[in-house]
């Protein structure tokens, strides 16, 4: 994890697939940067899953497990999700979507 601080704020940002490398808590603000391309595509660098997501197979495992991080005023941001925009997503919303 890398962390900092500013003022009296301070910040923890993970790299992980989804939540596998992330210790079990709940977090204020959850951000996922869905990839573009969702169609089935032979994935030959692991690097090409940042635009490929075949199947929405990253998608989906991010849904199933997002419920585990959040608490009742958890923030979800995702950038796009079959096209449409999801502004206010809450945590209860995410079962619905799987």
């Amino acid at each position: 994890a890398l962390t900092w601080a500013t003022c009296s704020t301070s910040y923890k940002i993970f790299e992980s697939n989804c939540f596998d490398n992330i210790p079990r808590q709940t977090f204020d603000i959850i951000i996922f940067n869905i990839p573009f391309h969702s169609e089935p595509h032979e994935i030959e660098d692991p690097l090409e899953y940042a635009f490929h997501d075949p199947n929405f197979t990253s998608t989906r495992k991010f849904l199933s497990q997002v419920t585990c991080y959040c608490h009742q005023n958890t923030d979800i941001f995702i950038n796009d999700l079959v096209n449409k925009r999801l502004n206010g997503l809450q945590p209860d919303d995410i079962g619905k979507l799987i």
